[in-house]
């Protein structure tokens, strides 16, 4: 009977021992969550927003090679430069009063080619344009224009050098306008399949 009481009076001590370490272990818990909060990585609503910011201030293209007027394009065994981006005018009055009454203009870009592989390439006129409404121009001719020799195609060896006017005809008031290239790569010796094209892309200002 006498280690009945005991226990009976130990009873009392034990449940506040329990208790204690049961608050101090749970508080513990708690700020290691809070502490594992501040530590970890943003989560994926934050990277969204993050991606959206970055895509916003990113300028628009078709491409991931977007290159200012005058800069150097760098591809496969050939360089590319659109050195110049200007509005051309017919040297016959009837001509450019035609044009201006249509309501567009004939803007020329002068392009430099230069190969610098070990194989020859193409250097062609696969030039389009578009505008920051994405829409798409092809070449025009610049016969009778201020805007001249045109730009040829040929194939040129290491070291070689071509270059000439391509034109485009488009509308007065055209934004954003921007000049692509399709550029087919040589296939390199002993290697297997067909090398994937090129697309730069020039523009007057990102």
């Amino acid at each position: 009977m006498a280690g009945h009481g005991t226990i009976q009076g130990l009873a009392p001590l034990v449940g506040a021992l329990i208790l204690t370490t049961g608050c101090g272990y749970f508080g513990a818990g708690k700020d290691r969550d809070q502490d594992k909060g501040k530590d970890e990585p943003a989560g994926a609503d934050e990277k969204a927003a993050a991606a959206d910011q970055s895509k916003a201030e990113a300028p628009e293209r078709f491409d991931d090679r977007l290159f200012l007027v005058g800069q150097t394009a760098e591809l496969a065994g050939l360089d590319v430069t659109l050195a110049e981006l200007r509005e051309c005018r017919y040297e016959r009055d009837t001509s450019q009063k035609s044009l201006e009454g249509s309501g567009r203009k004939l803007v020329g870009a002068r392009v430099v080619f230069e190969a610098t592989g070990e194989q020859a390439v193409n250097a062609s006129r696969n030039f389009r344009a578009h505008d920051s409404d994405r829409v798409v121009y092809s070449t025009a001719s610049l016969s009778g224009s201020d805007c001249l020799p045109s730009l040829g195609h040929k194939r040129l060896k290491t070291g070689e050098k071509s270059k000439g006017w391509i034109g485009f005809k488009v509308p007065k008031d055209v934004q954003g306008l921007t000049v692509r290239y399709e550029h087919r790569p040589p296939k390199q010796r002993g290697a297997k399949g067909t090398p994937a094209k090129q697309y730069p892309e020039f523009t007057l200002s990102t």
